[in-house]
């Protein structure tokens, strides 16, 4: 009879996540990879070169018979004689997200603030720019004592970190346009519950428990606010065009600073826990709740109330709302994924069966943003981060063709299936000639949405044009034109 043999000798956590039987035996666990001593029957935690990133994942041999392994939050590493030797994926510091957003240059930023979920790497920030990630504050240089949860971009392109933390000296990461980084404390004591710059570049920042705090545009002047104004537990800040300032709490829901000081609660609303704001172009304030779907409000009343149920809604707990420059409106559905309300009426979603990185979507996460100038909508979750190509471009101005796009060019028949004209005024018209300037089809069918239009590669009699150079132009009424070449190989 086959009998098993504890061998726990040396093995300082019980936690096993991978074992390896290559040439020895090792093992990955939550706090170090180990490996089996034949001669002394024992385990030996093996991590010179790790630092204080240990919590292994994986663990597997190549060809050659070295050892790699994967660490949680940390990229990989492999082993070299005694000492690992690391080795970080690109990418972001983490996929555990917790806010992104998008600065004046385009440039993406995201935090990594665990919340429910266990998260080494949330002292750090991750910085998309130039199609590559870059890592922030990746060993602590600049001395935070706890994890990072939010981030904004305010008018001048600052950036503001938000930190999660009870107790601690800095509350709040400034890093300025030209690269300096500065601190601040709030001036009531706490963790920062939620930020928001508003259209006049206040910095507003909640303390969740009693109060928001508002930084004035000099950054150095605080008015406080308390919570007899139904100030507990802040999770959302939103201000429209009559300078009405909403805050949306996670528990007592949404109270109005008008402009005369003066304060009002919001009534009516099926739900008073939120979790996030947000005014549309129209004035009308969008709320998402915890678990009651989409409400929205118009002149401090309900005028709406989505739910999974009467809506396209995927799910009634909502964490954060997005609304584009054509007035579409996303929606961060808990652990499902995406849906939006399009500006016709018409609903739709992205899921993991769209592409979508991942649904694990939970714990308040901010993870939207949008890109107007190509149109991508940039979608954060717990457990990655992915960019849906909406088509959403804005408009070039009617008297400036420029920034008008044509691709593919060349255009190889084999590999593309149609020519793309990209923001294009809706009232223009794409004329293709020959080189000899005979012409070969007139497009004057613009998607009114996505302002593109698209050529197949075919003349007006729909036949196939022959490999060559081809000239568009394209004309708008007002008399503006701009013309190039496309080469079409077959």
């Amino acid at each position: 009879m086959n009998s098993w043999t504890l061998r726990n000798a040396g093995l300082g956590n019980y936690e096993i996540n991978r074992f390896l039987a290559a040439n020895i035996l090792c093992t990955a666990t939550e706090s170090s990879p180990y490996f089996w001593v034949d001669s002394l029957s024992r385990w030996e935690r093996l991590s010179e070169g790790l630092g204080t990133q240990r919590r292994t994942r994986g663990i597997a041999a190549d060809n050659t018979g070295k050892t790699w392994i994967g660490i949680d939050g940390d990229g990989i590493a492999s082993l070299d004689d005694t000492l690992w030797m690391r080795l970080r994926i690109p990418g972001p510091s983490s996929s555990n997200f917790s806010d992104i957003t998008i600065d004046k240059d385009g440039e993406i930023w995201g935090v990594h603030y665990g919340g429910f979920v266990q998260e080494r790497r949330g002292k750090t920030i991750s910085h998309f720019r130039n199609n590559s990630w870059e890592i922030l504050n990746d060993t602590n240089e600049l001395g935070i004592e706890s994890a990072i949860r939010w981030v904004d971009v305010d008018q001048k392109n600052n950036k503001w970190f938000g930190i999660w933390g009870i107790d601690i000296d800095i509350d709040i990461l400034k890093l300025s346009e030209d690269g300096i980084w500065d601190s601040l404390a709030l001036p009531v004591g706490n963790v920062v519950g939620s930020q928001y710059v508003d259209s006049q570049d206040n910095k507003w920042f909640s303390n969740f428990s009693s109060s928001v705090c508002k930084l004035l545009p000099d950054d150095t002047t605080w008015q406080i606010y308390s919570d007899e104004n139904y100030l507990n537990y802040i999770v959302a800040f939103a201000d429209d065009d009559a300078q009405n300032m909403y805050f949306g709490s996670i528990q007592r829901g949404v109270s109005v600073l008008k402009p005369d000081n003066s304060w009002i609660k919001l009534g009516g609303l099926p739900s008073q826990q939120v979790h996030d704001l947000t005014v549309d172009e129209d004035g009308d304030l969008w709320i998402a709740t915890t678990a009651s779907g989409v409400v929205v409000v118009r002149d401090f009343s309900v005028i709406r109330h989505y739910t999974r149920d009467n809506s396209g809604l995927l799910g009634d707990i909502v964490h954060d709302i997005l609304i584009d420059w054509k007035n579409n409106k996303w929606f961060l559905i808990e652990n499902r994924g995406v849906s939006v309300l399009k500006n016709n009426g018409e609903w739709d979603s992205l899921t993991v069966s769209d592409g979508l990185a991942s649904d694990f979507i939970i714990d308040d996460l901010d993870g939207l943003a949008f890109d107007a100038q190509h149109g991508y909508l940039w979608i954060a979750t717990k457990d990655g981060i992915s960019r849906y190509e909406t088509g959403f471009v804005p408009l070039p101005p009617d008297s400036e063709l420029e920034q008008v796009g044509v691709f593919p060019n060349p255009f190889i028949t084999r590999e593309h299936h149609r020519v793309t004209f990209s923001r294009l005024p809706d009232d223009a018209q794409v004329f293709l000639y020959s080189v000899s300037m005979k012409r070969i089809k007139v497009i004057d069918e613009i998607d009114g949405v996505t302002h593109q239009a698209f050529w197949d590669g075919t003349d007006e009699n729909n036949k196939p044009v022959d490999s060559g150079i081809y000239v568009f132009v394209i004309v708008h009424p007002n008399g503006n034109k701009k013309t190039g070449k496309i080469a079409v190989i077959r």
